[in-house]
């Protein structure tokens, strides 16, 4: 992690502990910070009550990440540094690793959750690839890039890239798709809606986010000379450290370019891993993963079955609007739009609505503000999730899908989607195993699709 435990004196006063931690940590070189002590807070209790003698006193903060979200974050390597640091000042032998037996319990790659592993460490890798990728609706060009150079060659000579900026990779044969399966590369974030004259910018959010929980956070812009580090010091401002317009220009930010927040997937205990961008690299992932475990040489119906088409698409978080364009010029019998379920499995909402726990497989949204998928084709994928022994839910909750786009033109949409906690957030977060059953689902269906 970034943060490090820090030694801290007493608001107000001078330390001479303070000091001797400080001192310790670098003869035992650890990674131990100093801290001034001016955000310190005591609660009701005042300084005096709490410290009655402030030289001899000092405080030692862990190194927390996202402070005070539900998804706090100590690294246990950070945290080691603190106990050998306690341990130097009491004079006693520095124990090994304190922690060595949680490491055991939960390595990265083979981290077991309630109801076994999650296996497909390939998937996981691809999807920490993607999440790393900036893609804000309208600047998708990263992830487009990406896609493009992790497919299969084969793929890749069956794909083109339309006039809206979608990825359409075209399965079986050359005619109009009977079937569609789409997921969509952009993701929420900020845009810069101009450059004051002391070098700050003023931002708008886009797509579906609220502002404040990004407020004093690090952004990032990308602009045409490459990542410029900021911080959104108000809802609408973000400061990178430019003395003047002119200055921001020079660092490659213009108005227009985008931002998002730093990015990094991270495991979780068990099968959870949270990060940002869930919604929808995840689905990216899984329709990238699905055309790679396809082989032509073995399944003659990837050339010659019936037109399948995987779509990877453009601005879906500010109104669908890569689906729409799609829309307009093709309406296949079946639609099945990858993206992610809004649940509301977290110890603080109300679980009447958008109930789908983490852990217990992909979801079939029955239900959101968009529309209803027919019972029948809920039945169809329940039967066949059951023959291949694949976790499913079901699910109803609000917002909507790119699938929605295809209906007014007759084709039938069927949301597949993961529960995701969070969403729209810096800490978005998703079980493994829903992931890995959301790609065995999408698979068997590209295949009965290629078949029908």
């Amino acid at each position: 992690g970034n943060a490090r435990p820090e030694v801290t004196p007493v608001e107000g006063w001078s330390s001479k502990l303070a000091d001797e931690l400080e001192e310790l940590s670098r003869q035992h070189e650890l990674k131990v910070v100093r801290s001034s002590a001016e955000k310190l807070s005591f609660g009701p209790f005042a300084t005096a009550d709490v410290w009655p003698d402030p030289d001899q006193s000092a405080v030692l903060t862990l190194g927390v990440e996202n402070a005070g979200t539900p998804v706090e974050t100590i690294d246990l390597d950070q945290l080691s540094q603190a106990v050998h640091l306690l341990a130097a000042l009491c004079g006693v032998p520095r124990p090994k690793d304190p922690f060595a037996e949680i490491k055991r319990q939960t390595p990265v790659d083979q981290a077991r959750g309630p109801t076994g592993p999650a296996k497909d460490l390939a998937l996981a890798k691809l999807l920490e690839e993607l999440v790393l990728l900036p893609g804000v609706s309208g600047a998708e060009e990263p992830v487009r890039s990406y896609i493009d150079d992790r497919i299969p060659n084969w793929v890749r000579q069956r794909s083109r890239v339309d006039d809206k900026g979608n990825v359409i990779v075209r399965l079986g044969r050359d005619a109009a798709p009977g079937a569609l399966f789409i997921a969509h590369m952009d993701e929420i974030g900020f845009k810069v809606r101009g450059m004051e004259s002391d070098g700050k910018l003023d931002v708008e959010p886009v797509g579906g986010l609220l502002a404040h929980l990004f407020a004093w956070r690090p952004l990032i812009v990308h602009g045409d000379r490459g990542a410029v580090p900021g911080v959104m010091i108000r809802q609408d401002v973000v400061d990178i450290g430019a003395a003047s317009a002119g200055d921001a220009e020079e660092m490659g930010v213009r108005v227009g370019s985008t931002m998002t927040p730093p990015k990094r997937m991270r495991r979780l205990l068990g099968s959870r891993a949270t990060g940002r961008s869930f919604d929808d690299r995840i689905g990216c992932a899984v329709l990238m993963a699905a055309l790679q475990a396809l082989d032509p040489t073995r399944a003659p119906m990837v050339e010659r079955g019936r037109p399948v088409w995987i779509i990877f698409g453009v601005q879906e978080e500010i109104g669908l609007l890569g689906a729409a364009h799609l829309a307009k010029q093709q309406a296949p019998e079946r639609v099945y739009a990858i993206d992610s379920f809004v649940t509301s499995d977290s110890s603080l909402e109300e679980q009447r609505i958008a109930f789908a726990p983490l852990g217990k497989g992909f979801v079939v949204r029955a239900i959101d503000n968009s529309g209803m998928t027919p019972t029948a084709e809920i039945g169809r994928i329940a039967r066949l999730a059951d023959k291949l022994e694949i976790p499913m839910q079901l699910g109803v909750t609000s917002g909507g899908n790119d699938g929605s786009r295809f209906v007014r033109y007759g084709s039938i949409n069927i949301p597949l989607s993961w529960p995701l906690r969070y969403a729209h957030t810096g800490a978005e977060v998703a079980d493994l195993r829903d992931v890995e059953a959301l790609k065995q689902i999408v698979s068997a269906l590209i295949k009965w699709e290629l078949q029908h």
